[in-house]
């Protein structure tokens, strides 16, 4: 018996406890100080100080872990423990806490939890995580058992015993879905070749726990208990599948295309998650299995799901999950790990060092049979190993129930934390993005590819991202424009890119091509699902121009395969970098984002940074298309098409007349090169050294410049050498040589061809022998960052009033390009 905050609270030897308050007229809200109130003997101000104090320590803990690349998880529970008794103290603990107020907290924990969870079920596209999860069931089985098995065996023998009544499976060996795959969207690696294979072991892996657990639950109660049980639980999936699904699937055929769902239908939904908790509780399957299920059999994607995660997510996930982080806290009493139980925490530390060891062990091994390499088994083994938010719902659950002692329910929860805290950093500082995981060498591993380094008599792959309608005609003017032919036919990967609403696992779909009725549907790789079901309306359109252009293409031979990406802007550039890489293709084309042309400014903002993202990533070259008034499609289309390439110096600029010397075969097109000579680009060079550096450094660092230049402009002059030679078999050939004497120079001078109209302009974004940098212009220039300084030059609207078509070119990748590769090839022709 305890006397705290104005009450008693009374705990028997069956662990109930009971709290006996005085009884008054009111225990909601306060009248204040100045009536001699004390606002922590009532529910509301007290309950208002806890959020805030806990959201305000959790916030600090982000900012000051964020750059160990610590989750939001670990912050919060990290919060709740820092507000909780382990460190107030039982003294202040029982002001800030009072027991009148811990059913309050406790139901709000609850609530909160359940909605988070919901969230999390309901932002999953699991179907076709599956379908690819057939090829992975050895990692996400063989891993799981193994563990089970050592955890298992170290705990029957030894005294470990849950109270002396209760020895099982220890559920550390446990892997959540929604776990990893939130964990993975958190690191930014959900959409890596990495990421989908952990999505895949995991639900494996899942699947396994429950089959594994439904037979443990049959072998510990009676028969006639276990069949009413499972009874039980096949009536409410029944129920979910014949009876919610369908309102659901009413609810979207209610919504007409492209509109969200009203939100009577929002607020329907929303309180199903509380029935469905409360149906579950009643039916002894947990408070959260009710709205776990509900949100898997929700059909996920827009309009419904993307509606309800828009206007409810951030209150959810930021005002009403606190509540549960700080019921874990407040039950977290580190001091309870005390020298009376050292021997059961080193079991227990055993046990579950044991289970983690035994899974990524396993995990690297079967992962060689998929020729994945040992460090990338090690880091899905990582991945397999993290804890969540279910993993602290279950712990605490077995807690509250008595089946293990307070003490370890502490060891666990640190463990978790600890667990997560390191993995994630280590995850990130491990795996690199750009290397593939297999050990099966690519031909292009370890290169950047390029249009010099593909051979004109073969076929030409590009990747063409379309973020709406506006973007079609464009980019079909500039596919057009490149000539094709029965030896060096045009493959196009168009795809269409979508932000992420209702999920939480980025998906790229390719779709194939069917009858008219069924333009869209996902292949058998990915999902089985119809187009009906995604409700993405404008991708047919977007799909059906380029299937119309493909056929009636006057260029030649082209051949169009259609995909959808859907993903948040962030990580969006991923999964196409990835498909470049698996595809072997040396450009992307994306549009160049416009304000009038997207409706929402905060997507002209994202649009910006994923043109940015692009060239950083992939390993080859990006073109960043600007064509405002969708003249370039018209000027393609017609019999005279004018391109003008400006060439400085450097690889961007090489990729760009590349790109031109292809077009130079279709005698429709005039290309004309302009080459300028940059006499003094050395002046504004700063080559000097520190006082402190010695005169050999100094000799040594000019010496590899030199070295540098001199190889570039052997490769520049190769490559404009190709261009004069077909001058003289080609009449649609143009060279024109302008010599001027600085980086200033250049831009004055093309600012003096403002009166020279071409259809279309190709520039490199970055130039060899050009002293001024990106950075420098930022205040003067708008897209400086995107385009390059010439390029935002040419695309800004005092320059020929803007209505000039333009094409930057960058290599990307982080390697230099094989110079040996691009001389050789250069010297072909």
């Amino acid at each position: 018996m305890a006397n705290e905050g104005g009450g008693t609270i009374i705990s028997d030897e069956n662990g109930i406890t009971t709290i006996c308050v005085p009884r008054r007229d009111s225990y909601l809200r306060s009248l204040g100080i100045w009536v001699g109130d004390n606002p922590f003997d009532f529910v509301v101000p007290v309950t208002l100080f806890q959020i805030s104090i806990f959201i305000l320590v959790s916030r600090v803990l982000y900012i000051l872990l964020r750059p160990l690349s610590t989750p939001k998880f670990v912050c919060y529970v990290l919060g709740g423990i820092l507000v909780g008794p382990s460190i107030l103290g039982d003294r202040i603990f029982e002001v800030v806490y009072p027991p009148i107020q811990s059913p309050i907290l406790f139901l709000l924990g609850r609530i909160g939890a359940a909605y988070s969870v919901f969230f999390i079920v309901l932002k999953m596209d699991i179907v076709p995580t599956i379908k690819a999860a057939k090829k992975y069931w050895k990692l996400g089985s063989i891993p799981f058992l193994c563990s089970l098995i050592v955890m298992y065996t170290i705990t029957h023998h030894t005294s470990l015993d849950y109270r002396g009544r209760l020895k099982q499976p220890n559920i550390h060996c446990w892997t959540s879905f929604s776990v990893v795959s939130d964990f993975l969207m958190e690191l930014n690696l959900i959409t890596t070749e990495l990421g989908q294979i952990a999505l895949s072991t995991a639900v494996v892996s899942e699947i396994s726990q429950w089959i594994v657990l439904i037979f443990f639950l049959m072998k510990t109660n009676t028969l006639k208990f276990s069949f009413s049980h499972l009874g039980l639980i096949a009536a409410f999936l029944v129920f979910l599948c014949f009876v919610v699904r369908p309102i659901m699937k009413v609810i979207i055929k209610r919504t007409p295309k492209g509109e969200p769902v009203k939100q009577g239908y929002v607020i329907m939904v929303l309180l199903g998650v509380i029935a469905m908790a409360t149906i579950s509780d009643m039916i002894g399957i947990t408070f959260i299995m009710g709205p776990t299920l509900y949100g898997l059999f929700i059909p996920n994607g827009p309009p419904l799901a993307t509606t309800i995660v828009e206007r409810t997510e951030v209150v959810i996930s930021e005002i009403m999950m606190p509540f549960f982080y700080l019921t874990l806290g407040t039950t977290t009493r580190i001091s309870r790990i005390t020298d009376k139980y050292w021997f059961q925490n080193l079991i227990i530390e055993a046990v579950v060092l044991a289970g983690v060891a035994t899974r990524v062990l396993v995990t690297m091994g079967i992962g060689m049979t998929h020729n994945i390499r040992c460090k990338h088994g090690f880091i899905l083994g990582l991945i397999m190993s993290i804890e969540g938010i279910l993993d602290l719902i279950l712990f605490h659950g077995m807690m509250r129930f008595r089946i293990f002692e307070d003490y370890i329910y502490v060891i666990l929860e640190l463990h978790a934390l600890l667990i997560t805290a390191i993995s994630a950093p280590l995850i990130k500082l491990l795996y690199k993005h750009h290397h593939r995981i297999s050990k099966a060498p690519s031909a292009h591993e370890g290169r950047v590819r390029t249009i010099q380094s593909t051979s004109l008599t073969s076929k030409l792959t590009i990747i063409s991202c379309i973020h709406q309608e506006a973007n079609v005609h464009s980019m079909i003017g500039l596919l057009e424009s490149l000539n094709t032919s029965q030896e060096s036919p045009l493959f196009v990967h168009v795809i269409h890119l979508v932000e992420l609403f209702g999920k939480s696992a980025p998906i790229l779909l390719p779709l194939k091509k069917q009858s008219n009725k069924k333009k869209a549907a996902l292949s058998s790789s990915s999902s089985s699902k119809s187009k009906s079901s995604i409700n993405y309306h404008e991708t047919d359109h977007i799909m059906r121009a380029f299937e119309n252009y493909s056929r009636n293409s006057t260029a030649g031979n082209v051949n169009v395969l259609s995909y959808v990406n859907v993903a948040p802007y962030k990580i969006m550039h991923a999964s196409v970098c990835n498909l470049a890489d698996q595809k072997c293709v040396p450009l992307i084309l994306v549009p160049f984002y416009e304000h009038h042309h997207i409706i929402n400014s905060h997507d002209a903002t994202f649009i910006r940074d994923l043109n940015i993202s692009f060239p950083q990533n992939a390993r080859c070259t990006v073109g960043i298309l600007v064509d405002r008034y969708s003249t370039l499609f018209l000027s393609a289309s017609s019999s005279c098409f004018h391109v003008a390439i400006f060439f400085i110096g450097g690889q961007d600029d090489r990729e760009a007349l590349a790109l031109g010397i292809r077009m130079l075969d279709r005698t429709s097109i005039n290309v004309t090169l302009l080459q300028f000579i940059v006499e003094n680009h050395n002046d504004n060079k700063n080559l000097s050294s520190s006082p402190l550096d010695s005169d050999n450094n100094r000799r040594e660092a000019e010496e590899e410049e030199e070295e540098e230049e001199a190889s570039q402009r052997i490769l520049d002059e190769c490559l404009v050498d190709e261009f004069k030679g077909k001058m003289v078999v080609q009449n649609n050939a143009d060279f024109r040589e302008i010599v001027v004497q600085d980086s200033i120079g250049v831009l004055e001078a093309i600012r003096g061809m403002e009166m020279e109209v071409y259809d279309l302009v190709v520039v490199g974004k970055r130039h060899q022998f050009m002293s001024i940098t990106d950075e420098e212009m930022m205040d003067f220039m708008e897209n400086a960052d995107q385009l390059g300084v010439i390029g935002d030059m040419l695309a800004s609207t005092e320059f020929y009033g803007g209505k000039i078509s333009l094409l930057v070119m960058q290599c990307g990748g982080k390697k230099a390009l094989d110079k040996k590769t691009s001389t050789n090839r250069s010297l072909k022709f």
